[in-house]
């Protein structure tokens, strides 16, 4: 096993440094190979074209972190070099524009020991090689992102979009047909309704007041034609009763009685 098997947080990642009026663009890299394992680290100055190299080997992390460190620490450790790409904790320190010049990268700016990195300037070639070994190696990821560099989040996944549950408390299985023409046109005094001016919204009131009022009217007329009917159903029987029940039967004649005294 070897030790940078636990330095995987540090593998591919890339950060840039603006230092001055430089830039600079620091890519970590991790060779897991039983044969030729170690951490390398290169650091590219913007608008020139250079290119610097670095790398750890076994020896080079024994001598800080110790021989005997177990797996656990390692890692610990890989992560907080990984942090310092993340947080922006990194410094170019003896940086010289002459050719062939050797610079260091620190590494936690912020740390009471920050640890550091010496760099060897490439020369054209390799420093050719190893842009377009990068370059095809972006081309590779950028395969499984439609062959974007930098997709937006809207194009990298597709989006759903899903129902949102009415407030009734019982959620449906189906959903609900589609709004016909007829529902449309029911809706539509709604909207009139609720663009109503308050002059317009007071002659209706107006006008449903004075229908109201001749319903009333209305209603008191056929409540009195209906009690005229009443009385005149309850009065004829007595008239037909008054009558013989035999009409062509003459009706007798009493003839007063005298007496003597009179």
């Amino acid at each position: 096993m070897s030790i940078f098997d636990s330095f995987a947080p540090l593998d591919e990642i890339i950060q840039v440094v603006y230092q001055g009026a430089q830039r600079f663009a620091v890519l970590s890299n991790v060779d897991f190979g039983p044969f030729n394992a170690g951490w390398d680290v290169h650091i590219g100055l913007a608008d020139e074209g250079r290119w610097w190299k670095g790398r750890w080997t076994e020896k080079d992390v024994e001598e800080i972190a110790g021989s005997t460190t177990s797996v656990t620490l390692l890692e610990a450790f890989a992560e907080k070099l990984a942090a310092t790409f993340v947080n922006g904790e990194l410094y170019i320190a003896d940086w010289n524009p002459d050719d062939n010049a050797e610079l260091k990268i620190v590494f936690g700016t912020s740390a009471k020991r920050p640890l550091s990195m010496k760099l060897r300037e490439m020369d054209s070639k390799e420093a050719l090689v190893y842009t377009t070994n990068t370059f095809f190696s972006i081309g590779l990821a950028a395969q499984s992102r439609k062959c974007q560099l930098n997709p937006s989040s809207s194009s990298a996944a597709p989006s759903y979009s899903f129902p949102v549950p009415g407030p009734s408390t019982k959620t449906s299985r189906t959903s609900p047909p589609p709004a016909t023409a007829k529902s449309n046109r029911e809706e539509k005094p709604r909207g009139k309704t609720a663009s109503l001016t308050s002059k317009e919204a007071e002659d209706e009131i107006k006008a449903l007041r004075a229908q109201l009022a001749d319903a009333q009217r209305g209603a008191k007329v056929d409540d009195e034609s209906t009690n005229v009917g009443t009385e005149k159903l309850m009065s004829k029987p007595a008239t037909t009763a008054a009558k013989p029940s035999n009409p062509r039967k003459k009706a007798r004649r009493f003839k007063e009685m005298q007496f003597d005294d009179d």
